[in-house]
């Protein structure tokens, strides 16, 4: 066959044209892994749009360039004086009710001795009866609030003593919605904002949102005297989905690998969906030029060849833009590559300290945290010494008992320290701290000083160790004598700090 009619690229085969032979190609041998996107922080990296991250999951975001619509239900401005009666004995607002929870009223005759005087019988009197206070807002007709998110009203509460206050909705067959909190027992509202708190109530919970023949406004402790006050109650839709969202996942391997399949997990609800396509190419510039493949099922295969893949997801709402919108939870993708993985096993204490430790105690083939471990700990410094202190649960700082971790006697000698002593004539030099500001704990369990008097800051390990330092000189003398020395154990070299 002549050479031109080979298709050398595509075949199979190795074809040798000098020494006139076809050969087999032997089989490589590959791996495979999965790429998984199942977190707040993977969906993060990606390139979303008219998206938004909800948990784990991606969903639509709300269309901003869309109006929020406030209903009022009750703002109380029909009211024309103060102290108005608002209930139904006045303008009628509010239906004021008084409910028997339990009555264990009752009047019975009794024939025990110990409690008649004469004759038989006497009367059994017992006193036991439960009421719940109650205000019923009613419509006539019922409301349909199904195209409504939230159900909202401020409060306010400055009494310290009182029971819960709480709400509930009822439709037109008297079924009752949960109860939702509006006061907790003796809960006052912050005194931010003229006291008033925001409160909101998911309406989405509703299983009748479609029909609220009322709400009501209901406390069982009756005994204790004390005010609230409710205002601006309103309803409100949220902003409408966008028409569609996007997002964009890609991945990249460094080098040719084979793209398997795709598997996703999503939640749509009818009249929703999710169109999910991909496309490879060798290099994350070449991906615009790549065609995409068809819309996909999850468990596809897709088995696209490149360095880069790009997932395009469209998020599509129904037809009325409400939600809930599709939603998408995980995306796995399976990469097959003809690379071998191996790789080393570090088990043994002698493995294990030839790393780089920090905090840690290498132990019978095990990596432990070095203790003690310390947790809120304070710092400070005062007289001279480094002390530790710890804040209780009440939020106090304990002080009085702390261990002293750096101590009076711990620090090398200063030259400042020395131009003390042959001033004074001492034969004592100090080895003090002298009026140190501040202590900084660091990550490696070392501490930082700054010395301020003796001119230097310095670091310690926890057990009193000069880790480094660096300082000044600031004193001038006539005497001529040493400072300050240091050896370089590489040279053997003394080079010694003189006075003057």
């Amino acid at each position: 066959t002549p050479n031109d009619r080979i298709d050398f690229d595509n075949s199979t085969a190795n074809i040798d044209v000098v020494q006139h032979f076809v050969q087999g190609i032997p089989p490589t041998t590959g791996t495979s892994f999965y790429v998984t996107y199942d977190t707040a922080l993977a969906w993060q990296a990606q390139i979303l749009d008219k998206l938004s991250i909800s948990g784990n999951s991606v969903v639509l975001a709300f269309d901003e360039d869309q109006d929020i619509t406030t209903e009022i239900i009750e703002g109380f401005e029909s009211a024309t004086a103060p102290n108005e009666d608002l209930t139904n004995s006045g303008s009628g607002l509010f239906i004021e009710q008084s409910i028997i929870q339990v009555d264990n009223t009752t009047i019975e005759s009794e024939s025990s001795s110990t409690n008649t005087t004469e004759g038989f019988y006497s009367g059994e009197f017992s006193h036991q009866q439960s009421i719940r206070v109650q205000f019923v807002k009613e419509f006539t007709p019922a409301r349909d609030w199904s195209t409504f998110d939230s159900f909202n009203y401020d409060v306010k509460c400055t009494a310290t003593t009182h029971g819960a206050v709480k709400l509930y909705f009822t439709d037109s067959s008297g079924n009752k919605s949960p109860d939702f909190t509006v006061l907790d027992a003796d809960e006052t509202t912050d005194d931010a904002n003229n006291s008033f708190e925001f409160r909101t109530i998911d309406l989405t919970t509703i299983p009748f949102a479609n029909d609220i023949k009322s709400f009501v406004i209901y406390s069982d402790d009756h005994t204790t005297e004390f005010v609230y006050f409710l205002d601006n109650i309103n309803i409100q839709r949220a902003l409408l989905l966008p028409e569609e969202g996007t997002l964009k996942v890609r991945y990249s391997s460094g080098a040719s690998v084979i793209f398997s399949t795709l598997e996703w997990t999503s939640t749509e609800p009818p009249g929703t969906e999710l169109e999910v396509r991909a496309r490879a190419a060798n290099g994350s510039v070449l991906l615009n030029r790549a065609t995409y493949t068809g819309f996909l099922n999850s468990g596809d295969a897709i088995n696209l060849e490149g360095t880069d893949l790009e997932i395009e997801i469209t998020f599509l709402p129904d037809s009325d833009r409400l939600p809930p919108g599709p939603s998408l939870q995980s995306l796995r993708i399976l990469i097959l590559t003809d690379a071998e993985i191996d790789g080393f096993s570090i088990d043994t204490p002698d493995e294990f300290a030839r790393g780089t430790s920090e905090n840690t105690v290498i132990s019978s083939g095990a990596i432990q945290l070095k203790t003690p471990i310390y947790v809120d700990s304070i710092y400070y410094m005062l007289h001279n010494t480094m002390n530790q202190g710890t804040i209780s649960n009440d939020g106090t700082f304990q002080s009085g008992s702390e261990p002293t971790i750096l101590g009076t006697q711990d620090s090398p000698i200063a030259p400042n320290q020395v131009f003390k002593a042959v001033e004074d004539s001492s034969a004592q030099v100090s080895k003090n701290f002298c009026d140190p500001r501040s202590v900084r704990r660091q990550i490696d369990r070392s501490f930082i000083i700054a010395d301020t008097f003796n001119d230097r800051v310095v670091q310690y390990d926890e057990d009193a160790n000069l880790l480094s330092g660096v300082g000044s000189i600031n004193y001038e003398a006539n005497t001529l004598f040493p400072l300050a020395a240091s050896v370089d154990i590489r040279t053997g070299i003394l080079y010694i700090v003189w006075s003057k």
